[in-house]
Parts: C-alpha cells; sequence; structure tokens
C-alpha cells in the first residue's frame, strides 16, 4: 500500500540559509585548480563546465568545492551515479577543511541523489545527518519536512506522522511549509486508516463477516479507486457473499472467473480461478479452464510480441539496417513460420544486405591492395586483388592491377638470386608442399617465395605460391600463437628455418614485414610487436600494421595505453578484424572505467551497446 509522493520542494535549498553551488568560495593551495573552478562556475557548454572542473580536481585532489559542483552538474542532468560519487568525495575527501554550511548542504544533494537512485536507506541516514547539523530551527524544520516525505513515500507511515509533528512544533516552518506538513500528515494519516480499516476487513473476512468486511473495503476503495489489491480483496468478499447467499462459495468464483473470462480478461480470470483452487483444489473442471486460459494469455502475449517484432522489421527495412531487420523477422519465424509475408521480408532483407556487404568487402580488399602497392608489397597487393576479382571479376581497373603486378613478380633480376642446383630445388618445393599440405601456410609462404627467388618459373610455384597467400591472409588475423602441426612442427619448423632462412639472412631478413611473419613463426610475439610498433611509427598510414598489432595485443592480454590506442583505431577506421567485438568490448569497458564524458566516448559506448543490443536482440 506504498504511496509515491513526488520531491515536494524543488527550491528547499533556496529556503535555507546555504552556500549556493555557483557561489561556492574556493579553497585550494593551487591557484591554477581555483582559476578552472571558476572556469567552470562561469561557463555555459555543460561538456566544458565538467572539464574545467576534473582539471581543477586533477591539480587539486583534495578540492572540496571542485568535486561538489561536478556532483552538482552531474544531478542536475540526471546522472545520478556520478552525481553520487563526487558528491560522497567532497564529503570525505578532506573532512578536517569542509565547513559546517557546505557539509550540510553536501549532505542534503547527496540524501537527494540516493533518493533518486532508490537508496532510500543511505538517503534517510545523510538526510538525518545534515537535520542534526541545522544551527536554526528554520534549517530543521525543512530537513524535517523532507524527511516526512522520504518516511511516507517508503510506506512508514507511523514514523513520518512522528517527524512530520516534531517538525511543526519548532514553530519555524513558513507558510508555504505550514501548508506542506499539512497535506503530508493528511496523507500519512489517511494510509494509516486504510491500513486500518484493511486489516479490519482481513479480519471480518476471515470471521465470516462478510457484510462487514464489504463495506470496510468499500470505503478503502472510496478513497483508492485504482488501488488493484483493494479490488481483488473486494472481488474476493463480494463473491464469497453470493456463494454465502447460495451456499456455494466455489460455484461463484467458478462463475466469476468464466465471466472474466469470456469478457476477456484472462489475468483476472487465471487470478480468480487460483483462488477457488486454493479453497477447493478439485472443484469442477476449474483446473482445466485455468490451464486454458493461461495458454490462451500465453498465445495473446506471443502474438503482441510477434506484431511488435513485425514492426519492427518493417520499420528496420525503412531505415535501411538490414541486420536488425533479418534479426527481427527472423525472431518472428522462429515462433510461427507462416506470420503474415514475413518470410518474405526476410528474403528482401537479406538480399539487400548481400548486396551492400558484397560492395563493402570489394571496395575495402581493393583499398588493401592499393595499399599494399604503395608500400611495395607486391605478394599482399596479389592476394587482395585476386580477393576482388574472385567476388567481382570486372570491379575497377582490378584486372589491369593484377597484370601489373604478375608482370612485376615474373621480373627479377638474376643478379639477386643464388645459383642453386636442380636438386636443392627439389628438394626445397617438398618441403613447401609438405608445409602446403598441412596448412602450415607461414613456412609454406616462405619456402616458395624461396623457390620463387631462386627460380621463378619452377614448376608450379606462382599457383601455389598465390594460394598460400591467400590462405595465410585469412588466417592472419585470428593467430594468436603458432600452433604444432599435428605433432610434424618442431622438426619441420627447425628445416624449414635452415633450409630457407639461412640462405636468404643477407637478403630476405632485410624486409621488416618478413622478419615480423618470422617472429610469429617462432612464436615470439614481443619481438614481433616491437617490429610492428617500429614500423608504424616511421609510417602511420600502413593500415594494414593496425589490425596485426591489434591481434598480437589480444594475444599478449594487453590493454594498456599504447594497446587502447590501436584497438580505437581499427575501430574507428573501420579495418577488417574477426576479434572485432572482443575489441569493441574493451574498448567500452575502458571509456566507462574512466567515466569520459567526451563526444568521442560517448560514441564509442554508443557503438558498443548497439553491438550488443544485434548480438542479444532479446
Amino acid at each position: 500500500m506504498k504511496t509515491t509522493i513526488t520531491f515536494i520542494f524543488p527550491v528547499v535549498l533556496a529556503m535555507l540559509v546555504f552556500v549556493s553551488w555557483r557561489d561556492a568560495v574556493a579553497q585550494s593551495k593551487s591557484g591554477e585548480a581555483i582559476n578552472w573552478f571558476n572556469v567552470g562556475v562561469t561557463e555555459s557548454d555543460v561538456n566544458k563546465k565538467i572539464t574545467a572542473y576534473q582539471k581543477a580536481i586533477a591539480l587539486d585532489p583534495s578540492f572540496v568545492e571542485a568535486y561538489y559542483n561536478l556532483g552538482i552538474l552531474y544531478r542536475r542532468h540526471n546522472n545520478y551515479e556520478n552525481a553520487e560519487q563526487f558528491l560522497n568525495k567532497a564529503l570525505t575527501v578532506n573532512p578536517d577543511r569542509l565547513k559546517k554550511d557546505l557539509k550540510l548542504q553536501i549532505l542534503y544533494e547527496l540524501a537527494s541523489t540516493q533518493e533518486k537512485l532508490g537508496k532510500n536507506s543511505e538517503a534517510e541516514q545523510n538526510l538525518r545527518a545534515a537535520k542534526s547539523m541545522a544551527n536554526s530551527n528554520d534549517v530543521r524544520t525543512a530537513m524535517t519536512l523532507e524527511l516526512g516525505r522520504l518516511l511516507i513515500d517508503q510506506g512508514r507511515y507511523g514514523e513520518a506522522v512522528a517527524e512530520l509533528k516534531n517538525g511543526q512544533s519548532l514553530g519555524a516552518a513558513s507558510p508555504r511549509q505550514q501548508s506542506e506538513f499539512q497535506r503530508l500528515l493528511d496523507i500519512a494519516g489517511t494510509e494509516i486508516e486504510m491500513q486500518r480499516l484493511l486489516l479490519a476487513a482481513e479480519k471480518a473476512k476471515s470471521s465470516g463477516n462478510l457484510e462487514e468486511a464489504r463495506k470496510l473495503l468499500t470505503q478503502v476503495k472510496a478513497k483508492k479507486p485504482q488501488d488493484k489489491t483493494v479490488d481483488a480483496l473486494l472481488a474476493a468478499v463480494e463473491a464469497s457473499e453470493q456463494a454465502a447467499s447460495r451456499q456455494d462459495a466455489s460455484e461463484a468464483l467458478y462463475e466469476q472467473a468464466q465471466q472474466e473470462s469470456d469478457a476477456g480478461n484472462l489475468e483476472t480470470a487465471i487470478a480468480i480461478y487460483e483462488a477457488l483452487l486454493k479453497q477447493n483444489p478439485n472443484f469442477a473442471d476449474a483446473r482445466t479452464e485455468m490451464e486454458a486460459a493461461r495458454k490462451q494469455l500465453a498465445r495473446n502475449q506471443v502474438k503482441e510480441r510477434l506484431e511488435i517484432e513485425y514492426s519492427t522489421g518493417l520499420r528496420m527495412m525503412k531505415e535501411h539496417d538490414w541486420t536488425g531487420a533479418i534479426l527481427a523477422f527472423e525472431k518472428i519465424l522462429d515462433v510461427e513460420s507462416n506470420y503474415r509475408d514475413t518470410r518474405s521480408q526476410l528474403n528482401k532483407a537479406r538480399k539487400s544486405f548481400e548486396r551492400e556487404s558484397t560492395e563493402s568487402t570489394v571496395a575495402r580488399y581493393y583499398a588493401e591492395g592499393i595499399e599494399a602497392m604503395q608500400r611495395n608489397d607486391m605478394g599482399d597487393a596479389l592476394a587482395a586483388f585476386e580477393k576482388v576479382r574472385s567476388i567481382k571479376p570486372n570491379y575497377r581497373d582490378t584486372a589491369t592491377l593484377l597484370a601489373e603486378i604478375e608482370s612485376t613478380l615474373r621480373v627479377k633480376p638474376e643478379t639477386e638470386v643464388p645459383a642453386m642446383s636442380a636438386a636443392s630445388l627439389d628438394s626445397l618445393y617438398e618441403i613447401a608442399v609438405e608445409a602446403y599440405k598441412l596448412q602450415d601456410w607461414m613456412p609454406a609462404v616462405l619456402t616458395f617465395e624461396k623457390l620463387q627467388l631462386l627460380q621463378p618459373d619452377y614448376k608450379d610455384v606462382p599457383e601455389r605460391l598465390l594460394r598460400a597467400r591467400t590462405n595465410l591472409n585469412f588466417v592472419e588475423q585470428a593467430r594468436t600463437t603458432p600452433a604444432a602441426a599435428n605433432g610434424h612442427s618442431a622438426f619441420f619448423y627447425v628445416g624449414i628455418v635452415a633450409v630457407v632462412m639461412l640462405p636468404l639472412v643477407g637478403m630476405v631478413l632485410l624486409s621488416p614485414t618478413t622478419r615480423a611473419r618470422f617472429y610469429l613463426l617462432q612464436g615470439n610475439n614481443v619481438a614481433a610487436v616491437r617490429l610492428y610498433e617500429r614500423m608504424l611509427s616511421r609510417r602511420p598510414s600502413q593500415m594494414w600494421i593496425y589490425p596485426r598489432l591489434a591481434n598480437l595485443y589480444l594475444a599478449l592480454g594487453r590493454t594498456d595505453k599504447q594497446a587502447l590506442e590501436i584497438f580505437k583505431s581499427v575501430l574507428e577506421l573501420n579495418l577488417a578484424i574477426r576479434r572485432r567485438d572482443e575489441i569493441s568490448s574493451i574498448v567500452a569497458q575502458n571509456v566507462i572505467s574512466e567515466s569520459r564524458t567526451d563526444l568521442d566516448a560517448i560514441k564509442t559506448l554508443e557503438k558498443a551497446l548497439e553491438m550488443e543490443r544485434r548480438k542479444n536482440p532479446n
């Protein structure tokens, strides 16, 4: 029977002799901190105010007034969690320097904020502490009024009456406060009377005096016409009265349940059936009827949910949010396979999604190929443009670029390639093919590259190298630590290093990209990270480095500042990476832990929350 009382004095503090949050005298040993505090007071832009107060706190971590103003600012913008945090900080950061008037004001604001958060116990404790500090009856009167309202809001009407009468006895209430005291006392008194009447009605009903119970409940209903509990009690009493007149209480309840069910009031009907079965568990077919009503209610609820999902799917289609539309329509079909034209709409959404997805994928691979050509990495460029051609053969000038790259790869100065016997070439080829069969793409690529350097047209090396590179590019983003290949890894990798790498020390290892791959092959992720970081510091525009660094940071469990910057760059540049959800979660958690309020952080949180919503639509 709790009664919710809205906030009755939004200007209570204006009636008290407090220091206004705008006019609080800043006390800090840091002149620069005071300057930033003053900027926060005068600035009109909310984000700039927050930044100014945060800078003041950074310069003086014990700056009570800055914490207080920041808490008030968050409270005024309904960010009650942050408001509570900073108001608590203002209260505890430097208690020896906290003036009594300011402490009283902080306690009041903190209590009001905690009440918004539903922390009634903490709110009451702080409000009582503020009241005990008040040095005038005016302030005590206002605090008592607030405390009485809080107690009423919790349904503690007897305590509220005692508190409010105590406040009236102080004799310092203004006419407005006197009116409010009386209003709250009337509310509490009414609730106490209602409780008394309900208790008496329950007692009368239990003793069989149904007429008296009905009269008492009717009085309560006149005061509280919207109270569902009273309606249910009154309905039960009236049903019992009718049953008593017919000497069949169970029949009366059954009849009422049937009527409610026929009228479509299934929840009420179920409640009455439950009451009937509680009195008479085996009455007629009441249990069967109740289960039928429950099933019908469930069907109605399912129908409502399907209609909501269908409307959502249509709206997503209009907004070109194909993923959202697909999820909505799929949820409908999981429940009802022939619901309206859902399947047709789903097919439309999927085709639209595939069309847009194909275009964006081709564009991304094309851009990767251009970037690889710019950094003179013809192997990566070839793999990227092959992906473009496999998806959309006539896309832009892909055919021309592929021909140019293949021509470049075939032309190698003879002076760069050391002479090697046919037997050695055959041995090297067998090693490469074995790696290819084991799907150890990195050793396969390195060995085929060695062969191509030694003899460009040797057997089917160009075709195998292309396929190995393509497979490597697909799996390289997902690799965390090099895995052994069915027990062959130790011996096999030693053979690869001995046969492939030693002759190329003066030539291949000069390439940073190759060295990084070699470190990954060895399982030396730390060395690979250092090399990629140096490469990125020299050429920050190399987009292909960001996803590789991000995957390595994830493998090493790094979430430091450097790792977070790379994670953010991958998300902001929309670079291709398989573990995007994991990276989004890490970035979002970092934003939350820092309590950032800048626009970029908010956008990052919104992207993360949208992704979570799409992953878990229920």
